[in-house]
């Protein structure tokens, strides 16, 4: 009996023992094919750039506010910054140039109410990918409310298109001295840099406005003069 006892169970310990092999090499088997896949289809996505379904568009694309009325789309992880993305697409972009400012007075009230999108203190960052470049505005001030307003409101909508971290400093001087404008500069700089590093620093007059789309509020190694020509001169160079 002992002998036929255990010549019956050593079979099914080793039927067992197939099962168990079996299921661990099927496992390991599903798990490579679904990293295979998950592989394939990352390359996919990577490779097609500009979707026009409603499906990717809400997944893992986004539109970009110069489109000319086409659904244009980034994939964001293949183009680590706007800048290359932008360079990628720009033959997609409606054409891009003059542009008309409103001299209009406007109320600051109102143009802080429609750029909701600013955070407190002037500052705003794109959301949906990495900003070009990190940009303080100053600009002196003294005295010139309506020159200010129509100055927000263009100048807010202006650099979110360029895909700008930025923050406006307005500096006013306090006082009946004579305005000194340089005295203003020089404190708004220290105040800038209580608020972390900056690729580029932008001294701006209130009542100068960009008119063409093409003016670049970036900065590169060495100082440039954004307002190479102006309305009050008639745009002589």
């Amino acid at each position: 009996m002992r002998c036929r006892f255990h010549c019956v169970r050593l079979p099914q310990y080793r039927c067992v023992g197939l099962v168990i092999l079996f299921l661990i090499l099927k496992c390991c088997f599903d798990l490579l094919r679904d990293n295979s896949s998950n592989t394939s289809s990352a390359k996919n996505l990577k490779n097609d750039v500009v979707n026009d379904t409603r499906e990717l568009a809400l997944k893992d694309y986004y539109k970009y506010p110069l489109e000319n009325g086409r659904r244009i789309a980034m994939d964001l992880y293949h183009y680590n910054s706007s800048y290359y993305w932008f360079m990628a697409m720009k033959s997609r972009f409606k054409n891009i140039g003059p542009i008309t400012v409103d001299k209009r007075e406007v109320d600051l009230e109102w143009v802080a109410k429609i750029n909701d999108h600013v955070e407190p203190g002037g500052y705003f960052a794109p959301t949906f990918c990495r900003a070009r470049q990190r940009v303080a505005i100053i600009v002196p001030y003294r005295d010139r409310r309506v020159n200010l307003g129509i100055f927000l409101l263009h100048i807010h909508k202006y650099l979110r298109q360029q895909l700008l971290e930025y923050r406006i400093f307005v500096i006013e001087q306090y006082g009946k001295e004579k305005f000194n404008k340089g005295t203003l500069y020089n404190a708004a700089f220290l105040e800038t840099q209580r608020f972390g590093t900056w690729d580029c620093l932008i001294f701006h007059d209130v009542d100068l406005i960009p008119e063409d789309e093409r003016i670049s509020y970036t900065c590169s190694d060495h100082p440039l003069h954004l307002a190479a020509s102006v309305e009050s001169l008639n745009y002589r160079y």
